[in-house]
């Protein structure tokens, strides 16, 4: 939000700045005209670079960021695996814990 708002304001910036240049320097209107025009050009290839170097950045951060939360979700379900993987072996060890107790009682 920031970045679209700083580069908003360099973009209307450079089309102010360009226009009161324009508008204050002594010409006849051929020339003030074709000073418009490539000043506007100028201006619009600053933006469409800009947006194409912004849009190009947040790709990459949105990679490093998908990379990252893959990572950690990996770690995470390697932990729960884990997790699952002890109670159960908890679990048997009760039931053969059991197992043994009924076989005393019976054999008592």
């Amino acid at each position: 939000m920031k970045m679209k708002s700083f580069v908003s304001g360099a973009f209307l910036g450079a089309i102010v700045s360009g226009v009161a240049v324009a508008l204050s320097t002594p010409k006849s209107g051929k020339h003030l005209r074709k000073d418009l025009q490539e000043g506007a050009e100028g201006a619009y290839e600053k933006g469409k670079y800009t947006i194409e170097k912004n849009y190009e950045d947040s790709k990459v951060k949105t990679d490093e960021i998908k990379t990252k939360a893959n990572g950690y979700a990996e770690e995470k379900k390697e932990l729960i695996n884990q997790k699952i993987e002890s109670l159960r072996k908890n679990k048997e060890q009760e039931k053969s814990k059991d197992v043994e107790l009924n076989e005393e009682e019976t054999n008592k």
